[in-house]
């Protein structure tokens, strides 16, 4: 039977109904009976209070009367006034108050001449006769004139409420007053309440009657209407039971009511809704075959075995595995994972979800090893596949290519812990340069004064080279530190690349062999640093051959775009390949090779590679590595292509020629105010030294009023807690714009050192230098004119 009278939904629907209408009249009863009851607390309050009222105007207005009459006797009867009060008690005994109250009559002496006392002397009766007497005594007195209290009702041991009005007699001195008890208001006020109780009765009676001709109603009505609704239920019922699986239809037009009308014909569309979706699945697993066959990342599906059902074309790509041949393989002969960082293997995340039953997904990369040899670093992530009843049916596994991903996040943490060390780096390389300053150009400078054959010559010279030799260290951190802007130009590479190949293998066995592929345009690269670039990357290569080798140099061309997987902004680049056949750099290594101070031989700074890094960056170039393990490693160098076609020439260094001229000299450093001045009065320079920008400012000033302007200025840009160079220039260019300016620095993280003309000076000079240094940039100021000064000439 579809309908159980058990678990019937209509029957229940009309219990429910009917037990919510009862709930509900009892509820609304209950409330109505409370209303009545503080109607019936109000009503009771409003009967006491005007009781009472009535009592109090009562009294009041009979002791008022009373006292009226006693004092119109006083004023007309005979002078006797023993007899007038004896007569006068006499009446007052006989008099009543109202229809339960009386009068009585008290002396200031406490004797009861009238009421239920009377001849009881209040004094002499005890403390509770005595407070009242006072009691009564004091509301005469005062005027106030109503006194509540408790009185006895023929003894003293029996007392009630009572409410008195009492007013003093003048002359007599008499209490006269008139009482009632409250329980005669209370017994007025049973009889009110009473009455009001049996009409109250009368409207719960009449309530429930309705109620009870309510719910018969309703029950009738509902049992009628369920019996219609059971029937169209069932029918209801037994469609949904055959649509599942049936093409049928209900008609509409059977049913009485029209909601039962609109619900069959939306069950008719739902069948044929469904035939649809079932349609539509079809078509979309179709579709989904054919998505998963093109989306990019690698998508491999399982049984619940963990064999493999389908490979997609990235899948097949970066796996080498062809999907025909995948097919009905375990999981673990194709989808071959090993940790990153360990090379262990890595655990089965398609096992895992077999076990576990829910998503997996690595924290970490892992590298899968394919068909044909190849290391991918991949990220990847297991779901289980669940049919419509929740139960695992297979594990789809999506993995995709990241090695370019993770080549550019190390690339960015590296350029991030280079930056922290250059900070310290570049400020050091400030203060040793110009410390070197003072001592190389006091070398130089003693040099030029001493004869060529004098016996000091030779320890000069030494330590000229000594001090050339800290010079390049101070280079190197420069490199790499914030500053170490290179100044660059249009450069042979295949020059410098030859320079760099006689410095690094003199005195080695190891054979070094330089392959140029075609004709190879010039980069547009600071010649110094990248000279040191190649001499570290040669060295590098020598030293990891301690027992001989061979060192392989290709020089070529490349195009860098996007898809190329090199860490460089896209464009022309020419290219050197620096192959060793060592023992090559251990997997753990390789993420830390350009990290500073990292190094895994026994005597070396760590610095070697890291120098390289950085300067391959600042000109806007990379270097890759590749090493297998016993195989060698190739690091390639990535640097632009000038936009110039052929190399800047430098003319023959010659010594330096002075015209003369008067040389004002700015710097916070004495030693090297009195080296450069030494230095300038040896070229025939008449030079004079100021320590800030203020002084420079000022004495600037003075001179070109006194009509002995200076010829040139030497202008250190940074001068602590002061004016600098550049600033200094600014505020004397404001009246002098024709001034000649040179800006000396120790420090390379100004642009100006590259492009002095820019900022106003003519040329530029870094700490240290010789004398000839500053010499030929005087020359060169001095003759030359400001639009035949290339802002990117090195002084």
């Amino acid at each position: 039977m579809i309908l159980d009278p058990k678990r019937s939904f209509v029957r229940i629907t009309v219990m429910a109904v009917m037990l919510t209408m009862i709930a509900f009249t009892v509820i609304l009863g209950g409330y109505i009976l409370l209303l009545d009851r503080h109607a019936l607390e109000q009503e009771t309050t409003r009967l006491r209070e005007e009781g009472l009222a009535t009592q109090r105007d009562l009294l009041k207005r009979e002791v008022t009367r009373l006292l009226d009459t006693i004092e119109f006797a006083q004023g007309h009867r005979h002078p006797d006034t023993t007899e007038l009060k004896r007569d006068m008690a006499l009446w007052i005994q006989e008099l009543t108050s109202g229809t339960a109250g009386y009068f009585f009559v008290i002396t200031e002496d406490g004797s009861v001449l009238a009421g239920p006392d009377r001849g009881l002397n209040l004094l002499a009766a005890g403390d509770t006769a005595e407070e009242l007497f006072l009691s009564l005594k004091r509301a005469a007195e005062t005027g106030d004139g109503f006194i509540e209290y408790e009185m006895h009702r023929g003894d003293w041991e029996r007392r009630a409420a009572k409410l008195s009005y009492v007013r003093m007699v003048p002359g007599w001195r008499w209490i006269v007053g008139a009482g009632t008890f409250f329980d005669e208001i209370e017994r007025e006020i049973s009889a009110k309440q009473a009455q009001f109780r049996s009409m109250i009765t009368m409207h719960l009676i009449a309530f429930f009657t309705i109620m009870l001709i309510i719910v018969l109603s309703l029950h009738i009505a509902f049992v009628f209407l369920s019996k219609g609704a059971s029937r169209t239920l069932a029918t209801f019922l037994s469609f949904f039971d055959r649509a599942a699986t049936e093409n049928i239809r209900l008609e509409p037009d059977r049913f009485y009511f029209q909601e039962m009308r609109t619900l069959a014909a939306a069950m008719n569309r739902m069948v044929e809704g469904r035939i649809r979706s079932e349609q539509q699945t079809h078509a979309e697993h179709e579709r989904l075959a054919v998505t998963l066959k093109s989306i990019g990342d690698g998508v491999i599906t399982t049984d619940i075995d963990g064999r493999i059902t389908l490979l997609n074309a990235a899948a097949e790509q970066i796996t080498g595995w062809r999907d025909a041949e995948a097919v009905g393989l375990p999981i673990s002969a194709v989808f071959l994972i090993v940790q990153e960082q360990t090379r262990r293997p890595a655990e089965d995340p398609v096992g895992k979800v077999l076990l576990h039953g829910h998503v997996e997904s690595t924290d970490v990369s892992s590298i899968l090893l394919t068909r044909d040899g190849r290391e991918v670093v991949i990220e990847n992530s297991a779901a289980p596949i669940r049919n419509e009843e929740g139960e695992m049916i297979g594990v789809v596994l999506v993995f995709r290519d990241s090695t370019l991903k993770k080549n550019l996040e190390e690339q960015t943490r590296r350029m991030q812990r280079l930056e922290s060390l250059g900070l310290l780096a570049g400020g050091i390389a400030h203060d040793f340069n110009n410390y070197l300053a003072g001592t190389l150009g006091s070398i130089s400078v003693a040099r030029m004064l001493l004869p060529d054959d004098h016996k000091a010559q030779e320890m000069l010279q030494l330590a000229e080279r000594s001090s050339h030799r800290a010079q390049h260290l101070t280079t190197q951190l420069l490199t790499f530190s914030k500053g170490g802007h290179p100044v660059r130009r249009t450069t042979d590479l295949l020059a410098t690349l030859r320079e760099s190949v006689g410095f690094s293998s003199a005195g080695s066995s190891i054979k070094v062999t330089v392959l140029v592929d075609g004709d190879i345009a010039p980069v547009w690269a600071d010649e110094g640093q990248i000279l040191q670039l190649l001499n570290n990357l040669l060295l590098n290569a020598v030293q990891a051959m301690p027992s001989g080798g061979a060192v392989t140099v290709r020089v070529g061309q490349a195009t860098v775009d996007r898809s190329a997987g090199v860490p460089c902004p896209p464009g022309d680049y020419v290219t050197v390949a620096v192959s060793d056949t060592g023992k090559g750099i251990a997997p753990e290594h390789l993420p830390h090779i350009f990290d500073p101070y990292f190094t895994t031989k026994t005597s070396g700074t760590g610095l070697g590679l890291t120098v390289a890094h950085s300067i391959a960056t600042r000109h806007d170039g990379c270097i890759t590595v590749s090493s297998q393990s016993g195989h060698g490693s190739t690091f390639t160098l990535y640097l632009p292509v000038s936009p110039e076609k052929r190399p800047s020439t430098t003319a023959a260094e010659s010594k330096p020629h002075s015209n003369g001229g008067r040389i004002l000299i700015m710097d916070d450093e004495e030693v090297i105010r009195e080296m450069l001045a030494s230095a300038l009065r040896f070229l025939g320079y008449d030079p004079v030294t100021v320590a800030t920008g203020d002084e420079a400012i000022v004495r600037h000033r003075e001179e070109k009023q006194g009509r002995t302007p200076f010829t040139a200025l030497i202008l250190d840009l940074t001068i602590p807690g002061g004016k600098g160079g550049e600033e200094t220039l600014r505020t004397i260019r404001a009246t002098d714009p024709a001034v000649r300016a040179i800006a000396m620095s120790g420090y390379a993280d100004s642009p100006i050192l590259d492009r002095p003309l820019e900022y106003g000076f003519r040329a530029a000079i870094a700490k240290p230098f010789t004398v000839d240094d500053i010499g030929r940039t005087l020359e060169k100021v001095l003759t030359v004119s400001p639009s035949d000064t290339s802002s990117n000439a090195p002084a």
